[in-house]
């Protein structure tokens, strides 16, 4: 580590340790330049150094496990309606690093974590629902796969014969490419209507 990165990681804890905050990631070898810090109320906040030796304090929202596994960083505009950011809180400041660190704690308490805490909870709701939903189509996925004996592919359809079925939500389910004769055709449309509550 560095004299630049040594500085910064001893700005950081000073300034977490006058917000009451926890540094859960520290500036190291390969992100020399940043740091992340949880607030005493759970808020994530990533701080760090910019070209200008100025300090941005910006709230870090958590990654959502699509339905893959894989995370998928959130941002403040997939948090906010269109209406909301129009007036949306401040997420995201800058700070003379030349400050002392209490000040500077001071600054993002006061400027930053109201609108920061207020969009993290928006966020963590966010992940809960779409997390949930991933969920269940996967429930419906395995479901349906174990019923078609056969394997699920490209995600998310099912290929049980000559058919092409598609899971893309916990209760929908699309089913393509389906060629049968006349009486067949009318028994599945009677089915469907009577699923869809049109009969």
């Amino acid at each position: 580590m560095n004299e630049e990165t040594k500085k910064l990681a001893g700005l950081v804890a000073a300034i977490a340790k006058a917000m009451g905050a926890t540094v859960t990631r520290p500036p190291d070898a390969e992100r020399y330049w940043s740091a992340k810090v949880r607030t005493a109320d759970g808020v994530d906040l990533w701080l760090s150094k910019n070209m200008e030796n100025r300090l941005r304090a910006a709230v870090d929202l958590p990654a959502i496990k699509g339905q893959d596994g894989q995370d998928r960083q959130q941002s403040v505009r997939d948090v906010l309606s269109y209406d909301e950011q129009k007036s949306a809180p401040v997420t995201d400041i800058t700070v003379s690093m030349d400050r002392e660190p209490e000040a500077i704690a001071r600054d993002i308490t006061r400027r930053l974590v109201p609108g920061a805490s207020a969009v993290y909870a928006k966020a963590l709701e966010r992940k809960r629902t779409s997390e949930e939903y991933a969920r269940g189509t996967n429930e419906t996925l395995a479901k349906l796969a174990k019923a078609f004996k056969c394997e699920p592919r490209h995600g998310t359809n099912l290929y049980p014969g000559s058919v092409t079925v598609n899971v893309s939500g916990p209760n929908s389910v699309s089913i393509d490419r389906v060629y049968c004769s006349p009486d067949t055709a009318v028994a599945i449309v009677k089915l469907l209507q009577a699923d869809k509550g049109a009969a």
